[in-house]
């Protein structure tokens, strides 16, 4: 139960009501407002407990002589507010010829009693705006629907705030998945490719030192080295993966230059086969809407599997375009094409050609491209041969006025 100061305002916070503490002052005042325009001694908000049959008194402000301890929990049954909602009496002068005196009501001294429902916005009872008095007293029709409006707005913050501590506690729980993934892939970084990596050195360091030696033990460790590098491959593909699913919630898309991107990718990897020719395609200008850091690791992807997959070499192009809806990136090669009726985008996915990797490439660039909001496509070039990847972008968002 809090203390009064002078006037009747509590020093300590309402009880247990599920708002902020800002709506908490507001709160507050409007009680203080509604004691005063209708006379009574005491307004105060409640919270109906219907699963435990009880009513709790969250806040009230006491401004005369009959009080109301915040602390107060009532069985529903025994309260003037189930009466008031089944009968229809709210507005009671004296309670004694209306709705009848309750044990709690007489050990506090109420004659006089109004009272407003507040209901959230699907309109479930939330609880009761209540005023009372120790003598009587009509509130009058004004005073009522300054009382029914103030429960509304309260229906609505409470609402509002419970919906907010709603998404608060869903978001924390997406938190700490992330971080525990997060911790997951640290731990299996170290764990799968630490022995893996001291696999592929010995049977690399066995084989230098069997040269001319037995051709079955040599075939033995060429197994076993072409075995670990596939291995190594795909735990590299699968932490990746799980980077990107940890990394999506961070990605921060903003509006930004592809050209510039396109010209990056294609220095870096320009130098990976001295078959192929990188060349860019792309309008000095051409905004769109991403994560720098995430695009380009789908475009190193994209350039990758071309590359693999254009065996005897040619052109690869990235051709950025304008597009209705944002930007368009397309990667196209002169390769083997995509084969029909599989999805490239699958994870362990691979084309008919025998190309290395695992097959999570491409599913990895799927994956950025919905963090950001984008999409990818897969085609055949017409006429000729090879494959168009097309990664579609967002446009830049509009300035908020």
């Amino acid at each position: 139960m809090t203390t009064e100061r002078p006037g009747g305002d509590p020093t300590g916070p309402m009880m247990d009501l599920p708002v902020s503490d800002r709506a908490e002052e507001l709160i507050g005042a409007l009680l203080a407002l509604l004691a005063r325009v209708t006379g009574m001694d005491t307004f105060y908000l409640t919270r109906v407990e219907s699963a435990q049959g009880r009513q709790d008194v969250i806040a009230s402000r006491n401004i005369g002589t009959l009080h109301v301890p915040e602390d107060l929990s009532i069985p529903w049954r025994e309260t003037l507010c189930s009466r008031a909602l089944e009968s229809g009496v709210r507005n009671a002068e004296d309670i004694r010829q209306t709705l009848g005196v309750t044990p709690t009501a007489e050990r506090l001294g109420v004659r006089s009693y109004v009272m407003s429902p507040v209901l959230k916005p699907d309109g479930s009872l939330f609880g009761t705006l209540c005023g009372v008095s120790g003598i009587p007293r009509r509130v009058d029709d004004n005073a009522l629907g300054l009382l029914e409006v103030f429960a509304r707005v309260i229906g609505d913050q409470v609402a509002f705030e419970e919906q907010r501590a709603e998404e608060q506690a869903r978001a924390q729980v997406a938190h700490d998945r992330l971080k525990a993934r997060s911790e997951l892939v640290a731990i299996a970084e170290h764990k799968l490719k630490t022995p893996i990596t001291v696999i592929l050195a010995w049977t690399q360091l066995l084989q230098g030192l069997r040269q001319g030696g037995d051709p079955e033990l040599s075939e033995g460790l060429s197994t076993i080295r072409a075995n670990a590098q596939m291995l190594k491959g795909l735990v590299v593909g699968l932490l990746e993966e799980e980077e990107i699913a940890i990394r999506a919630r961070e990605f921060q898309p903003t509006a930004d230059d592809v050209a510039p991107l396109l010209q990056r990718v294609a220095k870096e990897l320009g130098k990976l086969s001295k078959q192929h020719v990188i060349l860019v395609d792309c309008p000095p200008v051409l905004s769109a809407n991403f994560d720098r850091r995430a695009l380009h690791q789908a475009l190193v992807h994209l350039v990758d599997n071309a590359i693999k997959y254009s065996p005897n070499g040619g052109t690869i192009t990235l051709l950025g375009e304008p597009l209705e809806d944002g930007a368009g990136v397309h990667v196209i090669d002169e390769g083997v094409g995509i084969p029909f009726g599989i999805d490239l985008f699958a994870p362990f996915t691979r084309g008919d050609h025998d190309a290395e990797g695992v097959g999570l490439g491409l599913h990895i660039v799927a994956k950025i491209a919905e963090s950001l909001g984008g999409s990818i496509q897969a085609g055949r070039r017409d006429p000729g041969p090879g494959s168009i990847f097309t990664l579609r972008l967002q446009k830049p968002m509009e300035p908020s006025a």
